[in-house]
Formats: C-alpha cells, structure tokens, sequence
C-alpha cells in the first residue's frame, strides 16, 4: 500500500502537530488535578486550564475567559447550551444542515414537553434564500434558534452574522454550532450577536478527540444540567456558583484542553489567512476535476464554503465508494454524515455520500492521488 492519504478532517484532523504531541506527552508527567490541591501537579494543571481560556479568547477574540467552558466535544457543549438557555415553552427554529447533536436534543425536549416546538428552514440555497426561510418561519413564539456555521456535509458557510443580527433585533436566543468553521475560517466574536458558539477541540483546531468547548456570552445566565464537584464550595449542596465552576462537574480533562492550547498556537503561528487560503486552494482543485468527471455527481456546490466536497460516483454505493479508496489509502467518510436532513434535502439519504475534507497540512500531490483514483474507480 502506499501512503496513507488522509482526507477526513471534517471528522477529526490528523496529523497532530508536533507541538501538540509534545505537550500531551509532557502533561502525562506533570498533570495533577485542577484546583483541588495547592501542589505543584494540581497548579499546573490549574494555569495550563486558565491558559487555554486565554488562548482561546485571544484567537476569537472574546474578552471574558470566566465564560469559556470546556466540554468532552461538541455534542456536550450543544447539550449544555440548549438545555441550559432554553425554558419550558416555545419553539426552536433549526435550519435543515444540522447535525444530530442540534437535532436529537432539541427533538428529544419537543417529545418530553408539550409547551415546546421545533421547526426547521431550508438553508440550501443561496444566502439571499437562505434568510428569507429563515425570517418566514420566525414568530412571535420562537424563542431559541440553534445554527450550524458551516455544514459538517457540504461545507457550506451559513450566512451566520445576518442570522445573528435578525436574532438580536427580536431578542431571541442564538446558539452557534461552530464544530465545522472554527479553525479553517476566522471568526470574530466580538462582532457577532450569539447566546453560545459551541466548538470541538479535535477537528480543525488541532487538538485530541474527548475535548470540546463552549463559549457563553457575559449576558447569559445558563442553569447547569449536570452537577457534581468541582473545587468549588463544597458545603453548599447546589451548584449555583458563577461560570465556569457552574458548568464544569467532575474533573475536566487536563492533557485535551493543553492540546487544544497548542493547536491554537499552531494555527497562529502558521497564521490563519495561510491556512484558510491553502484550504481553499485544495478544495477548489478536488472541486472543478470532480465536475469534470461524467460518472461523479456533487453536491451542495457553493461558492461560500469550507474544504469539504461530497459527492458520489454512478452505480456504487458511497460506503462502496469510500472502501475502494481506503483500499488505495486514502481515508475518506462515507454515509449519511449525522446530518439526515441535509442527506434527505440533497437527495442521498438512500446511499449517503463521500466526504472528502482536507487541512492545510495536505498537499498538491494529496490531492492528485486522490483524483487519480476517484477517476479509476469512475470509469
């Protein structure tokens, strides 16, 4: 076999960065656990956890580190944020590109409680389109309203800052799902009206796999959903402290969030224009020799979107599809991607698809391999 090409970064990126490595190695031997003990392993853990609120903040550009929550990924922080914002009535709007960690929790809350209604908008096409079905299916009721920045299935960048101001003149609650953008496209958040952006460390940010965050805006009051201990005041039998201890039960997991610090490093250091631009460039070139492939179909084309390309190839199944390259070595993702609604818009929910998703760490000859198979199998 020859090397190993991979081309599923939407899904978790590879490979780490050296510096990434190094750290979570080095933390093996030095962690102790945060804010329980006054002794060197507990302190360093503790600065290593407030560093990476700071990084964080710095690369987002958010000014209160306090509301940086770390979670085990973006599933937990989409859990925390709907679950502690949202109230017992009213309707949640969500647009047809979501992912199931927006889509079961919020369908989950419909079917528990009566008083609570989800609603979804098609946000396929162009962004003109896509605010116009978004602003119809707003009423006076809705009082939540959960948005993908990007689409996880075909990269396409939602028209997010226009949602947020539609949000913000009627007041209502606007939770971010930033698992997809968040490393490959600069977001600023002092620019953006948002109730809470939820992340995942171990995509594009370049962290490990178990680590996600979510970040509340300073006017949000969220209620915990899991309690337990923390450090914090331990004689008082409710969890009712200010953030982060209010949201952060258990032990937070120490060697994720200094991974997560470093692959915030790599990207600044590598600098984030380069690493949007690389990405872009790639995707283009997957992108136009794709379509000049009779037997390939694409999907969701846009011009606003991240380096992620689906398609399919006539006569096999994706899951068939993605085998024969992973035969070659080259790593793709097949299937219905946990976006069902999205699938079903597109028309693949029978076969799903191929995701191929690169990083700017992939190169040219990546790529070229990749092609050059895609077109084999084509024939």
């Amino acid at each position: 076999m020859s090397r190993l090409i991979y081309l599923d970064n939407a899904a978790t990126s590879w490979p780490k960065p050296k510096n990434v490595i190094n750290a979570v190695n080095e933390s093996f031997l030095r962690c102790g656990n945060p804010g329980r003990s006054g002794h060197e392993f507990s302190l360093y853990s503790m600065n290593a956890v407030y560093s990476c609120r700071e990084a964080i903040c710095s690369f987002f550009n958010f000014s209160h580190p306090e509301n940086v929550i770390f979670t085990y990924n973006t599933t937990y922080a989409l859990n925390l944020a709907i679950k502690g914002i949202m109230g017992n009535e009213g309707e949640i709007v969500i647009s047809n590109l979501e992912h199931n960690s927006v889509i079961r929790p919020v369908k989950e809350m419909e079917r528990q409680n009566k008083n609570i209604r989800v609603k979804v908008f098609d946000a396929l096409e162009n962004d003109d389109i896509v605010i116009s079905n978004f602003t119809k299916v707003l009423s006076d009721q809705t009082k939540m309203c959960v948005i993908t920045m990007c689409s996880n299935v075909t990269g396409k960048i939602m028209p997010y800052k226009e949602i947020g101001e539609i949000c913000r003149q009627k007041r209502i609650a606007l939770i971010f799902d930033a698992a997809q953008l968040a490393g490959l496209y600069p977001i600023d958040l002092s620019s953006l009206y948002f109730s809470a952006v939820c992340f995942a460390g171990h995509k594009s940010l370049y962290g490990i796999m178990g680590t996600g965050f979510c970040i509340f805006d300073k006017n949000i009051e969220p209620k915990s959903i899991i309690q337990g201990g923390n450090g914090t005041a331990s004689l008082n039998a409710f969890q009712d402290m200010p953030l982060p201890e209010r949201l952060e039960s258990g032990t937070v997991g120490v060697p994720g969030i200094i991974a997560l610090n470093q692959g915030i490093r790599h990207i600044v250091l590598y600098g984030q224009s380069t690493v949007t631009e690389k990405c872009s460039f790639l995707e283009r070139r997957i992108t136009d020799a794709l379509s000049d492939m009779k037997n390939v179909t694409l999907y969701g084309k846009t011009q606003n979107k991240v380096s992620t390309v689906v398609f399919n190839v006539k006569g096999l199944h994706s899951e068939e599809t993605a085998m024969l390259l992973s035969q070659k070595g080259i790593c793709t993702r097949a299937g219905l991607h946990c976006a069902p609604l999205c699938h079903k818009a597109l028309g693949t929910s029978d076969r799903g698809a191929v995701r191929v998703s690169v990083s700017h760490l992939n190169s040219g000859e990546d790529v070229d391999t990749f092609l050059k198979n895609v077109k084999d199998i084509s024939i």
